[in-house]
């Protein structure tokens, strides 16, 4: 049979076949929570609890601590990536934040500790008895604890903690090897996304549709950090490259109510969400020409995309291939109005381009050292 010719649509379409068939066989999800209608796989201590579809973390309640775990280890030293939606909604000027966790602390998936500023992760006074050790804490962190040296109460800090504290709680911003004040407030009860990705040296952290990093923090699991001070602090003690993860809160003398709506652990990259495959701006005809996207939008399982105020805000990177999979490239998203004409592959990529658009970029601020502090007290 002679061959047909080659022509730009069909030379668009051979593109997008392999770059399909690329995603088709990439890593599936190690962990997959459309919602959480259904905590099967998962550990609740504390004041965490099932709450209609979303996990809650901590009710909105003072003095309340709480923590979710996965029930078995997952491999995390050779590279992660982790995605979550959030909601957190507080009652007056709300307190105190919650955090997701890696760790191989003793008490595994029973692992928690005291609320308030200490975030359900530690305790102030320091008890070593009532602290978590070996871990590696993202806060979300939502008031301003001066004994602590928060900057604000708007950051997410990283925080390091190899052995059980001496001399801080771990929630001082002594443990903090990088941090960002983002201008989008984490606790105005509306949803968010933060995708997490880990690759031995670097740990990036994207916050709702940013397309680079709000905060990017240089970090390994074997060989630790450097706090703001400057000071060295070691890595994580982890055998097998394997460690929990999972989620903690805390309320104090003010409170909010602290949700995660889903979350996914391994897969490809930051998620391109499954309901806007198909939707008009990603659809493509069979002729390579951009279509009116006519067919239904892909709705996981037990969403709520019927409920305005559970709005995915998500709106990854392009994706670009490395030795963790598909990642996303550290050019910025590019957004443009939907027009018809033949699919164009990117040099760098092979991914289709448009032919305009503007790029967003995220903010992100450095901090001042201070020097190391001395025991602080709960100031919620």
């Amino acid at each position: 049979m002679p061959s047909l010719p080659l022509t730009p649509a069909r030379r668009c379409c051979a593109v997008l076949s392999v770059i399909l068939f690329g995603l088709g066989n990439a890593a599936p999800a190690q962990i997959s929570y459309p919602d959480f209608s259904a905590t099967v796989g998962m550990t609740l201590n504390g004041a965490a609890a099932q709450l209609g579809n979303a996990l809650m973390i901590t009710p909105a309640q003072n003095g309340q601590a709480g923590s979710a775990w996965f029930q078995s280890q997952q491999s995390v030293t050779s590279g992660f990536l982790t995605t979550f939606e959030f909601r957190i909604t507080p009652t007056g000027s709300g307190a105190d934040g919650m955090t997701f966790i890696v760790h191989d602390d003793v008490a595994g998936t029973a692992a928690l500790a005291q609320g308030g500023g200490s975030l359900g992760y530690t305790s102030q006074p320091l008890v070593p008895t009532n602290t978590m050790a070996n871990l590696l804490v993202v806060e979300l962190d939502t008031y301003q604890n001066g004994g602590f040296g928060d900057p604000d109460a708007n950051h997410i800090s990283v925080h390091l903690i190899p052995t059980i504290p001496t001399t801080a709680n771990g929630a001082d911003e002594y443990y903090s090897i990088g941090r960002v004040s983002p201008a989008t407030n984490l606790s105005d009860g509306q949803v968010h996304t933060m995708c997490i990705r880990y690759v031995p040296g670097t740990l990036d952290i994207f916050l709702d549709d940013t397309a680079v990093p709000v905060l990017s923090v240089a970090f390994d699991f074997l060989t630790g950090g450097t706090n703001l001070t400057g000071n060295p602090i070691a890595g994580l003690n982890l055998p097998n490259g394997t460690a929990y993860v999972g989620f903690t809160g805390g309320t104090g003398g003010l409170n909010q109510l602290n949700e995660i709506l889903s979350w996914e652990l391994g897969g490809p990259a930051c998620p391109l969400n499954p309901w806007e495959v198909n939707s008009p701006e990603s659809s493509l005809d069979i002729d390579g020409l951009q279509g009116t996207g006519t067919g239904p939008a892909v709705t996981p399982t037990g969403s709520n995309s019927h409920n305005p105020s559970r709005s995915r805000s998500w709106r990854p990177a392009p994706l670009s291939t490395s030795r963790w999979g598909m990642t996303p490239s550290p050019t910025a998203r590019t957004r443009t109005a939907r027009t018809a004409g033949p699919c164009r592959a990117s040099p760098s990529t092979g991914r289709r381009t448009r032919r305009s658009g503007s790029t967003r970029t995220a903010r992100s601020t450095s901090s001042s050292p201070r020097p190391a502090p001395a025991p602080a007290s709960l100031n919620t």
